[in-house]
């Protein structure tokens, strides 16, 4: 995909489909966001891929199921590669559950959990947002994990309540450390560990990864 495709302002790939189409009309209100349409969500993916190494973070858009399946592995080399990407698809509304509807590109199976359980494997977070008053709390948490953790999420958004109003959005810091450390704690440690390291006589320096 050329790169001038993306150049003016902010890029969400995307593959329409019936369950994101509303919620692709209100991310087209947004005059800093270009949609970069492609031909299959693999391709989406993986173009998803390409722009969060190049920019630091990616967005793609599919359909419920058959769309996000679709997305399986180009999310999964993404967390592999420590790849901000956020994988944001349509979901059933939320009415479908209660009523016991059979819904068309599924398993043919009353279940409707069962991509969110999927991405859980390959993603920091997989969440289903299905009730407006949580969507803004929902949408930070999983912003902050994808930017603080270098991995992708997965958010599903009940396509009835896609063009919902929702509160304000507060100011918000992503990938922000949150953790307070305390100096005279953080210095005993070092002083510690330097003391060890200095006395050893083969010394091994490990890296411990913590989230």
């Amino acid at each position: 995909m050329p790169r001038d495709s993306w150049s003016s302002g902010y890029a969400t790939i995307a593959v329409p489909g019936d369950f994101n189409l509303v919620l692709l009309d209100e991310l087209l209100k947004n005059q800093k966001l270009r949609l970069v349409g492609c031909c299959n969500e693999l391709n989406a993916g993986y173009a998803a891929d390409g722009y969060a190494r190049a920019n630091g973070v990616a967005a793609c858009v599919a359909t419920y199921s058959v769309g996000g399946l679709s997305f399986v592995n180009a999310i999964a080399g993404a967390y592999a590669e420590d790849l901000s990407v956020v994988e944001i698809s349509g979901g059933p509304n939320t009415n479908t559950e209660p009523s016991r509807q059979y819904l068309h590109h599924t398993l043919g199976e009353i279940s409707y959990r069962y991509v969110v359980e999927v991405f859980q494997r390959v993603t920091a977070c997989a969440v289903s947002i299905d009730d407006p008053a949580r969507a803004l709390q929902q949408i930070d948490r999983a912003l902050d994990i994808c930017v603080s953790r270098r991995k992708p999420v997965y958010l599903e958004i009940a396509c009835n309540l896609a063009a919902w109003p929702c509160s304000a959005p507060k100011p918000y810091v992503f990938g922000a450390q949150k953790v307070v450390t305390s100096r005279p704690a953080l210095q005993e440690a070092v002083d510690r560990a330097a003391g060890m390291l200095n006395a050893a006589l083969k010394p091994v320096l490990g890296k411990i990864v913590s989230y």
